[in-house]
């Protein structure tokens, strides 16, 4: 069984943020005020509409380059989601996962890995449960406070605004694999403007 996120190792020592940065294996997300701001179209005949960031899609591509899993679960159901997780190659979806541990833990077994391996993002009581399976429970900016409490990293951004990205970044900085992803876009490094 996982420690509870920053439960002391044997040594006595809390992990830090930075070494839970780099063993992350798999990142759990939630959708609506996740991935989205929270907002939910209906349509006629049931289905919903949503609006998501690309700067999150950017951030899920970037996971994918470095070999960091990404699995969608959420406790609704859209056709909208589906094309979206098919347009990011996120291969892990679970739809009507009332049991989000259940849900996550089903993803684990199939991709041999464990919760002390695992990131969450969430923002609501939905996700509670998930978000204190996990090694490194993180959360938006809006998140309910309760959760906020819970999280050992919390994004600038609100759900739907880019703190999947900036999550992703950080987990890439953590791993200085930021000049990889830069090579990709063909560059060497960023420098800074001259004023």
């Amino acid at each position: 069984m996982a420690r509870r996120p920053g439960e002391r190792r044997p040594d006595g020592r809390a992990p830090s943020l930075a070494a839970l940065l780099k063993s992350v294996r798999i990142l759990f997300l939630d959708v609506d005020g996740v991935l989205t701001d929270g907002s939910i179209i209906l349509l006629p005949g049931g289905d919903e509409q949503k609006i998501f960031d690309v700067k999150d899609g950017t951030g899920i591509v970037w996971a994918s380059w470095i070999g960091l899993r990404v699995a969608l679960v959420t406790g609704r159901k859209s056709l909208a989601l589906e094309e979206r997780a098919r347009e990011l190659r996120i291969l892990h979806l679970r739809q009507k996962a009332v049991d989000k541990v259940a849900a996550a833990r089903e993803i684990l077994e199939e991709c041999h890995l464990d919760f002390s391996q695992a990131a969450a993002m969430g923002d609501d009581y939905g996700d509670l449960a998930l978000l204190r399976r996990v090694a490194l429970p993180t959360c938006p900016a809006d998140a309910h406070t309760d959760l906020r409490r819970e999280c050992l990293w919390q994004s600038r951004y609100p759900g739907g605004h880019g703190a999947v990205r900036e999550l992703v970044e950080k987990i890439i900085r953590a791993r200085k694999l930021m000049p990889e992803i830069l090579r990709k876009y063909g560059l060497r490094q960023m420098q800074p403007r001259s004023a």
